[in-house]
């Protein structure tokens, strides 16, 4: 099971795209060829849902655009290949996870605080689809013992858009529902703009073109995950229990800002 790799909120030195490829492509190849060779016949490997939207929406040229998201699809098929002939590889797209790990602190500490700070929360239009980690876990067992070679699986669990998430959200945080007031996207891409202006001037890159990434966040990137969860055998719900679990596990303070 390769669940490793660079997340898309490293802000790696410029140009990014090196950076992703060592730390997703080539290491997850490596892993599954050495596996291969090992005589291992099958494997899970972790990918993004993002790599299913730059094949489903490829007027956004995601891939083109973003190298985190071209890293993840050039991931998925280097490792497939590199399992080739013996391992049977099945791969797990993932979306937003919510949970929590003994001693680590959550990757969403930024907005668990960000809603612990803020009266009203500003946020972009558009959703998601959301799962619990406990479910996700069940499919990556799922998927080792009865997925099927060189499949690509959507795992997921919820449909839910920014404001009905951050509501639920801050019930966790905060014992209330907070206010959510839609930004217009041109808002949202000059504040993008100031933050791309940020990270040339620090010599940093991010694996996520940030304006172009606008038009993500603001989209709704549903699916329907009952076929997976059919497939695979994993569970549904939960999602409020861990939400619960990704606040208690995020301290107090801290940063706030999101980009």
């Amino acid at each position: 099971i390769f669940a490793a790799g660079a997340d898309d909120r490293v802000i790696p030195p410029a140009p990014a795209y090196p950076f992703f490829k060592r730390a997703n492509v080539e290491a997850s190849a490596r892993f599954f060829r050495l596996a291969r060779d090992a005589g291992v016949t099958r494997g899970v490997l972790l990918s993004s849902y993002f790599a299913h939207f730059a094949q489903a929406w490829p007027a956004l040229k995601l891939a083109e655009h973003h190298p985190y998201i071209r890293s993840r699809v050039e991931q998925e098929a280097a490792a497939l290949h590199a399992a080739l002939p013996s391992l049977q590889l099945a791969i797990l797209q993932l979306p937003y996870i919510f949970g929590a790990m003994p001693g680590r602190v959550p990757l969403w500490a930024p907005l668990v605080n960000l809603v612990r700070a803020s009266r009203v929360l500003f946020y972009p239009r558009g959703g998601t689809n959301m799962v619990a980690v406990q479910h996700v876990g069940e499919a990556i067992v799922g998927a080792l013992e009865r997925g099927a070679g060189g499949e690509r699986y959507l795992v997921g669990d919820e449909n839910l858009t920014w404001r009905a998430f951050l509501k639920r959200m801050s019930r966790q945080a905060v014992g209330r529902a907070r206010p959510v007031i839609t930004i217009p996207d041109a808002l949202l891409k000059t504040t993008m703009r100031k933050v791309r202006a940020q990270h040339r001037a620090d010599g940093k890159e991010a694996g996520l073109h940030e304006i172009e990434f606008v038009k993500l966040q603001t989209a709704e990137t549903y699916f329907d995950p009952e076929p997976t969860r059919q497939a695979l055998g994993y569970g549904s719900g939960g999602l409020d229990e861990a939400l619960r679990d990704t606040v208690a596990a995020c301290p107090p303070g801290g940063k706030t800002t999101l980009w």
